[in-house]
């Protein structure tokens, strides 16, 4: 699960065209400028939301604006609930999707943040791989965080290029804190 942020009127262009180019990248819903986005393999997960960090990036620079976003991935088992809403069919529900919006609420602009089954599986496949149009890829570890809703602390990791990601340890959100023993 993805949810990404950015402040830019055509980001719901931006995004839908880069998702026709997965293999597995479904849009489940939108709010505001907010994307909830499924794929059925996490390294498909990371390798879209680099892309759309790419991309949000080379829009920003052709209009001269400011743009940035925060993604949050996640893995979990959901609840399809199979009424209509916002014209699709279907929508998921369950705490793994809060978690996912929780993960994301973390993130600072530019920032991609992973739980700890999407870190070490996407890692895992995708350590060593060259993308066209990204710079070489740093994955880091931020921590264990209390997640609201969630009853045991949970890992924070991250994914960036190396000269252009964020790549620190998020502060505390409203609904994420950094844990302490």
């Amino acid at each position: 699960m993805t949810r990404s942020r950015c402040k830019c009127s055509t980001s719901n262009a931006l995004v839908r065209s880069l998702l026709k180019s997965t293999t597995t990248g479904q849009e489940v819903s939108t709010q505001g400028d907010s994307f909830f986005i499924a794929f059925d393999v996490p390294s498909e997960a990371v390798v879209f939301a680099l892309r759309w960090q790419s991309a949000v990036r080379d829009f920003a620079e052709e209009e001269g604006v400011i743009l940035q976003d925060r993604i949050g991935i996640h893995v979990g088992e959901v609840y399809a609930d199979n009424a209509k809403v916002a014209g699709k069919d279907f929508d998921f529900n369950g705490i793994q999707v809060d978690t996912a919006s929780r993960i994301m609420s973390l993130g600072q602009g530019n920032q991609i943040l992973l739980s700890h089954f999407v870190y070490h599986n996407a890692r895992q496949m995708l350590e060593g791989f060259e993308f066209d149009g990204l710079d070489e890829l740093d994955w880091r570890a931020h921590g264990l965080y209390d997640v609201k809703g969630v009853d045991h602390p949970i890992e924070i990791f991250e994914v960036g290029e190396i000269k252009r990601g964020h790549l620190k340890a998020p502060p505390d959100s409203e609904k994420a804190k950094r844990h302490v023993k």
